[in-house]
């Protein structure tokens, strides 16, 4: 079926920075899986079944991934947006058939953009057609095979119906890294790297500040177009220069004003002599615009 997608994802869990609170949560899941044997054994429910939800780019399918990884189970990704709107008429039908391929094998049975399909079904603005689909989904959720895990993501948490919820045993908010997560994903990503504010408590704490309310994609996505630049320059050293440059075009996707974005960078600890240096810009011009 083309709307499911097979991998084995091998994922380097250091790599990975979550929370202290969503690592001890991923964790406490997988292990509840492994020892699902146990756990009916004492009359409790499998723990196998998990809601991500929070921001895009947060973190969702890594996590998706991770367990993956770690339990060596395969991935099996249903992007359901893509179902609805190629196949509406049958979709309950069609869902029908994705839980009973992901029931004939040990998987983690992952549902992307859940939101499309587990909408409210008091929502006045949609099909009789996805609210029938919803009481289907629901219907499946309950009768899914505890020797697989279940995993649903979604941005919107918040068009969910109700009833969805009460389906998963263990739910869990992605959100935008803090300042702490921050700092190990500058760590992590630029680990073997030459900078002249890693080392240096004061710039980075600058630059940890600049990158606090960005989601891991986007800082991931800010540190690669800053090295890229480094690297066409000729140059070795990513410098803070070129990663608050690259912040200030990400938040305002342009520079319409060169004299907007020296003062973003004077303002974020950036020296006259090191914007001199990364942008080549004239002493006299920046010296001009801190006045």
């Amino acid at each position: 079926m083309d709307i499911v997608e097979i991998t084995f994802p091998q994922i380097d869990a250091n790599q990975i920075v979550l929370s202290k609170y969503s690592h001890e949560v991923i964790y406490s899941f997988i292990e509840s899986y492994n020892r699902r044997d146990a756990l009916l054994k004492s009359g409790f429910d499998a723990s196998n079944s998990l809601l991500l939800y929070g921001p895009p780019g947060c973190g969702k399918t890594t996590v998706a991934q991770l367990i993956s990884s770690i339990t060596g189970l395969p991935l099996v990704t249903a992007r359901l947006d893509g179902l609805v709107s190629s196949l509406l008429g049958s979709t309950a039908k069609n869902i029908r058939k994705i839980f009973d391929y992901a029931s004939k094998r040990e998987c983690i049975h992952f549902l992307d953009e859940f939101d499309v399909v587990a909408k409210l079904r008091d929502d006045k603005n949609e099909l009789g057609e996805l609210k029938r689909v919803v009481n289907s989904l629901i219907q499946n959720i309950d009768t899914f095979n505890n020797d697989s895990i279940l995993i649903a993501a979604t941005n919107h948490h918040e068009l969910l119906d109700p009833a969805i919820w009460r389906r998963f045993t263990t739910v869990m908010n992605l959100e935008k890294p803090q300042k702490e997560e921050v700092h190990q994903l500058l760590q992590t990503i630029l680990n073997g790297k030459t900078t002249n504010f890693l080392s240096i408590s004061k710039k980075l704490d600058f630059i940890e500040n600049a990158l606090v309310g960005l989601s891991h994609s986007e800082i991931k996505t800010i540190l690669y177009n800053a090295m890229r630049g480094v690297i066409l320059a000729d140059r070795d050293c990513l410098t803070n220069c070129d990663v608050l440059k690259t912040v200030y075009f990400h938040r305002n996707r342009s520079i319409e004003l060169q004299d907007d974005l020296l003062k973003y960078l004077m303002e974020n600890g950036a020296t006259h002599k090191e914007i001199n240096e990364s942008m080549k810009i004239p002493l006299r011009k920046v010296q001009g615009i801190s006045k």
